[in-house]
């Protein structure tokens, strides 16, 4: 990247062209990276990477799969904390590279992880906890 200096000094046609240029190798680099991401998703879904793989907390937080998987996996990476909001489960999948999922997203998906059993909401509180069912790693059938 150049200084403000030598940007204020070049011209627009050469600024427009750069631009340009940077606007494709951004579009290019998603391509690659949803393609990355979701020949992971695959792997899982046919079973050749593990839950357990996903999983391994010195991995960080891999998010692919499902957005309930990631909920879960964001709230058993930090045992410590039993209580969660929205919010911050959001931008914990933010950090770790989910820009698919809208904060909207992760609150309808959580409400309906209450329904479903996997998440428990305490009456007239507004975080959520990791059912026993979610924290032993089965799922509701």
């Amino acid at each position: 990247m150049s200084s403000i200096g030598d940007l204020l000094q070049t011209s627009p046609e050469t600024l427009l062209k750069e631009l340009n240029q940077l606007r494709e190798r951004e579009r290019l680099l998603s391509q690659e990276r949803e393609l990355l991401e979701r020949v992971l998703e695959m792997r899982v879904e046919n079973g050749e990477i593990s839950a357990d793989w996903l999983n391994q907390t010195e991995k960080g937080l891999v998010p692919i799969g499902p957005l309930r998987d990631q909920i879960v996996r964001v709230m058993k990476m930090n045992p410590k904390r039993d209580q969660w909001l929205p919010k911050g489960v959001h931008k914990h999948l933010v950090a770790s590279g989910n820009t698919k999922s809208s904060l909207a997203n992760v609150r309808t998906t959580m409400g309906r992880m209450v329904a479903d059993g996997e998440l428990v909401r305490a009456k007239d509180a507004p975080w959520f906890s990791l059912s026993p069912v979610a924290r032993s790693g089965r799922r509701k059938s």
